[in-house]
């Protein structure tokens, strides 16, 4: 509840149409390695990035947010390669974060608050467990998968009395 709290006026203190400061940092340190990279437009959206060296090529898609390194993809903050094709597109790099990130929407996740409840003295009582019912001669036990051996009445050969068998017979 408190993290709560403070997570709301946290976000109210940054402005609203920017992303969270954590992911202004990577952006941050994205554009700063961005400038060894050169763009090559293949189309509106697509872009090939090149290298220091000939064998350093990525593949930028703007439009559906893709680049070849899949950090783009996976994270949803645009990475270096991906910053030098928006840069030469001179497009806004807030606009290709994923909405996520944005404040608006930390805002809208942390607006509702948790109600506080009482404590444990003004709960109800707890209830006694209710007796199980009695089950049926012929119904199975508690343990179903373990049957229950059948206790039989022991009766004498010699003596014909119950209660024992000839082999514990005390004469």
């Amino acid at each position: 509840m408190a993290r709560m709290l403070a997570n709301r006026e946290k976000a109210h203190k940054w402005s609203s149409n920017d992303v969270c400061p954590k992911i202004k940092d990577i952006l941050h340190k994205n554009q700063t390695a961005m400038g060894e990279y050169i763009p090559r437009k293949s189309n509106q959206w697509k872009y090939e990035i090149i290298g220091a060296t000939m064998h350093d090529s990525w593949a930028v898609d703007l439009e559906n947010r893709i680049c070849s390194c899949r950090k783009w993809s996976i994270m949803g903050i645009p990475c270096k390669h991906a910053i030098a094709a928006i840069r030469a597109k001179k497009d806004n790099i807030l606009d290709y974060v994923d909405d996520c990130y944005k404040v608006e929407t930390y805002r809208r996740i942390y607006e509702h608050a948790i109600l506080p409840i009482n404590g444990p003295q003004m709960w109800p009582n707890q209830l006694k467990k209710q007796k199980a019912r009695r089950k049926e001669a012929d119904e199975v036990g508690a343990s179903r998968t373990k049957m229950k051996r059948k206790q039989q009445s022991l009766d004498c050969n010699r003596c014909n009395k119950p209660g024992h068998n000839k082999k514990n017979l005390q004469i």
